[in-house]
């Protein structure tokens, strides 16, 4: 996950890195969901990067959906994933992240 200010570099970053396995710019988005994440990973080794996400509180709950929920269990998608994404998000976001649900 990138994290920093708005204009700090965090997406030129995360294209470098999916440039230098080959996966620039045909694994980088704007779309974050649970059914794009689990097709995507499922289709590609090389990883993928969602970029500022639109609704902060969903990363978190679709990187947990994605991983199962943190259990011993397999990724929840009907296919299997074959890697995880890079994600890069504002400072700010993480700040809010970090507040209880009551606080946000």
């Amino acid at each position: 996950m990138g994290v920093g200010n708005p204009d700090s570099g965090k997406t030129k970053a995360g294209n470098i890195a999916l440039a230098t396995v080959g996966g620039y710019p045909h694994l980088f988005f704007e779309l974050f969901t649970d059914s794009h994440n689990g097709v995507v990973a499922s289709k590609t080794s090389l990883g993928f990067q969602a970029d500022d996400p639109s609704d902060p509180a969903e990363i978190g709950k679709a990187a947990k959906r994605f991983f199962s929920g943190g259990t011993s269990a397999s990724c929840r998608q009907e296919t299997t994933p074959q890697c995880t994404f890079i994600t890069t998000v504002n400072e700010h976001v993480i700040r809010w992240l970090g507040h209880s649900d009551r606080q946000r």
